[in-house]
């Protein structure tokens, strides 16, 4: 799978299993809040030695109750909004 599942939830009218999973990626990018809400959004540059933070991404992936293959186009990304706000 290489991704860690959080939640396995069966589907009796599809007759599927849903799996939520999420992969950890590194944060490269800062959002700054600025005006009426408008976000701006600052790649960061740091140095090889710097360690970015992890950013969890989710999705859920629909697999077949017999074999527990992924069934094909059914992998729903979520969109998780999360940013950090300092200020200048």
């Amino acid at each position: 799978m290489r991704c860690t599942p959080h939640l396995i939830a069966y589907h009796t009218d599809s007759r599927t299993y849903g799996v939520a999973t999420s992969i950890a990626e590194p944060c490269t990018k800062l959002v700054r809040v600025v005006g009426d809400g408008d976000k701006e959004f600052e790649t960061l540059d740091r140095d090889d030695r710097f360690v970015h933070p992890p950013i969890d991404k989710f999705a859920v992936q629909l697999f077949s109750p017999v074999t527990w293959e992924p069934i094909p186009h059914a992998r729903f990304a979520l969109t998780v909004s999360l940013f950090m706000a300092y200020s200048s």
